[in-house]
């Protein structure tokens, strides 16, 4: 699984790859749209990035490596220097600048719907950041910022962004260690036990009708037959109830126990109740369990640990709050 720092880092590489073909060109839309609000404005030469005047640039010699000016020079805090740097720029609309981080996170989002990454992918986020800037520009003239369900949208949305920067900066502070991931593994795998089961399964809403599977089965039906016709089970209908390779420990409480007792080819004869319904089961096959590695469940593990300690300390500070409903 790939996370969120090696996407991210993913995305602004392939964003600078793509930068210099992406905004060469201006968008029909964003330009019908921007001649018709505004068509006495023109913009200038450097609105489009381009400096009719460039100034040389002069070139002054670097001072002695142990003069004066250099022992007395104070030194600049790299996080100091860092916040004046400013960040690259999508576009400017009316002055206004649009920067990568708007653009990256619609890229992000339009991906994560399914979308593949494309030149025209990233001109229409491009465009539409022009068309938002433009348009929120003409609102706030106007005064439609000022409306009471506009305010309302705006402490919504500053509500959701801060806990969010909450949570993202909680983990920060509280990363998971390599013994606590390692600890975890270890008590994964026992868990998972030295064998795996492929079982096919009939899923019933009720006991009387899973007794009446119980009988279909003792007349001669084959189980894979019923369960086409008769499971309630998402999939099992297709399969004819046959389920992947698992471990015991990973099914519903308690079918897992029953299962972990039964031979290959066993049918359990007593109708197994879990949240799911009432299950029929057949143990089609047992073999030796392959643990995952440490390297496969990592991510899973730690991801796992932050959010049970998150929920936990979410839930002192609930304890802690004044809420009246």
């Amino acid at each position: 699984m790939i996370s969120l720092p090696q996407i991210l880092l993913l995305l602004v590489t392939l964003f600078f790859s793509y930068s210099s073909g992406l905004f060469a060109d201006a968008g029909k839309e964003v330009e019908s749209v921007q001649g018709k609000i505004n068509p006495k404005t023109k913009p200038s030469p450097s609105q489009k990035g381009v400096d009719p005047k460039p100034k040389p640039i002069s070139k002054t010699p670097p001072p002695p490596k142990n003069s004066e000016e250099n022992e007395n020079k104070i030194p600049v805090d790299p996080k100091e220097s860092a916040k004046s740097v400013p960040l690259p720029l999508v576009a400017e609309v009316n002055g206004q600048p649009i920067r990568t981080y708007a653009f990256e996170k619609l890229l992000i989002e339009q991906l994560q719907a399914g979308l593949a990454d494309s030149v025209e992918l990233r001109k229409k986020i491009r465009d539409e950041l022009v068309i938002q800037t433009l348009l929120s520009q003409l609102a706030m003239e106007e005064g439609v910022d000022q409306s009471e369900e506009v305010e309302l949208a705006f402490e919504s949305a500053r509500r959701g962004i801060l806990s969010d920067a909450w949570r993202q900066n909680w983990v920060r502070e509280n990363p998971v260690s390599e013994d606590e991931i390692m600890v975890e593994y270890n008590a994964t795998i026992e868990k998972l036990g030295g064998s795996e089961y492929q079982l096919r399964q009939v899923v019933v809403a009720d006991e009387t009708a899973a007794m009446l599977i119980l009988d279909q089965l003792d007349a001669g039906k084959e189980l894979g037959e019923l369960a086409t016709r008769y499971t309630i089970e998402a999939g099992g209908k297709k399969s004819k109830g046959l389920l992947p390779w698992v471990s015991p420990s990973l099914l519903l409480s308690p079918l897992g126990d029953w299962v972990s007792q039964s031979k290959s080819g066993e049918l359990i004869k007593t109708p197994v109740r879990t949240k799911a319904g009432w299950h029929i089961v057949r143990v089609e096959g047992v073999r030796p369990l392959k643990p995952p590695t440490l390297k496969q469940l990592r991510n899973q593990i730690s991801q796992g640990i932050l959010q049970q300690r998150m929920t936990q300390n979410i839930q002192k500070l609930l304890d802690q709050a004044k809420i009246n409903f």
